[in-house]
């Protein structure tokens, strides 16, 4: 790709009367790097306000649009990333003018459309997208309409229409498991079930263990039932799930939160460690501790939110408190208190 500025997209656009989608895709990328760096925020001036202004070229009929469905997607992302829901909608409802059998625009515009409320528009592309084969169907075909259906079904009150859009999204979740049969397939009929009750006797968790020794790697069910296991007290279980969700850290794109699959390990192996030590005796425990410590400390490192930062070092204090091993890293925040 070329390198272009946010002046010179707008300058060849109103003198080419084209919105290249490429010259589009660098300018964001550009944008979004340098407001990482802002520390002085200036609306008039702001990353958000030239990314609205780049959207307005898409509002206009004027300008052709030059580029692919790929490139189209590639291009709304980023506004999606950044909660700009509106915005990445737009850009793909202009592309759907042309490629209006798109799957992947499709899905994205049902996707982010239900995150800014424009309910109608996702269910006329809802539609539309049935009316593709599912063949021509991708994951994100898939999990993106299930995500639409469970969304749709809270602003649904009748029972009829709730039976409606339960078998509609049971069947579409056992086709993603056929078709795709990947992690998100059964983390997404999994997240079916939990919605709306057992279908034909399957629970969430024999959905979720189906997909673990189904796949090689599955971190998102490994993640949902790490996290029913450490709620229902079975803390060694847990802990070997977890295992393999830490491991999903060091992949290029992660599907599931590291950081927090390192401190749902620390927690875990916290609970298994206080629930063996009922006399509170850990004089010969300095090893495990260790061993929790540094999963807290990969967890702070790999930049938890402020609720998950404040219940990690709640937690430290109080471990430093009982048995008596300091934390051994100086990432902790003396700001909590227990």
């Amino acid at each position: 790709m070329r390198k272009i500025t946010f002046d010179e997209l707008f300058e060849e656009a109103n003198q080419e009367k084209i919105i290249n989608i490429p010259d589009v895709e660098v300018v964001i990328e550009q944008l979004l790097q340098d407001d990482e760096v802002d520390e002085e925020f200036d609306y008039s001036n702001s990353c958000r306000k030239k990314l609205r202004k780049i959207v307005s070229l898409f509002n206009d009929q004027e300008f052709l649009l030059y580029g692919t469905a790929e490139e189209i997607h590639n291009c709304a992302v980023p506004f999606a990333r950044v909660n700009m829901y509106d915005c990445a909608c737009t850009i793909l409802k202009r592309g759907l003018e042309s490629l209006e059998g798109s799957v992947d625009l499709l899905a994205d515009y049902i996707r982010y459309g239900i995150s800014c409320g424009r309910y109608a528009e996702c269910e006329e592309y809802f539609l539309r997208l049935k009316g593709i084969s599912k063949s021509q169907w991708n994951w994100r075909a898939f999990s993106f309409s299930i995500d639409y259906l469970l969304d749709k079904v809270n602003r649904t009150n009748g029972i009829k229409e709730r039976n409606s859009i339960k078998r509609t999204a049971n069947r579409l979740a056992d086709e993603f498991i056929s078709i795709v049969g990947k992690d998100q397939a059964y983390f997404d009929k999994a997240q079916v079930i939990r919605t709306f009750g057992d279908d034909n006797e399957k629970t969430e968790e024999t959905i979720l263990l189906q997909g673990i020794h189904s796949l090689k790697v599955a971190p998102r069910c490994a993640l949902r039932m790490s996290d029913i296991l450490f709620e229902r007290g079975e803390y060694r279980e847990a802990v070997e799930l977890l295992k393999k969700c830490c491991i999903n850290a060091f992949s290029p794109q992660p599907d599931i939160n590291g950081s927090y699959s390192f401190l749902l390990s620390a927690l875990s192996k916290t609970s298994n460690l206080f629930s063996e030590c009922i006399d509170r005796d850990f004089a010969d425990k300095e090893n495990i501790v260790m061993d929790i410590y540094k999963d807290f400390n990969t967890a702070l490192e790999a930049n938890l939110n402020s609720t998950y930062e404040q219940t990690a070092n709640t937690a430290i204090k109080i471990i430093e408190a009982q048995t008596k091993y300091e934390y051994p890293y100086n990432n902790i925040d003396d700001q909590y208190d227990f």
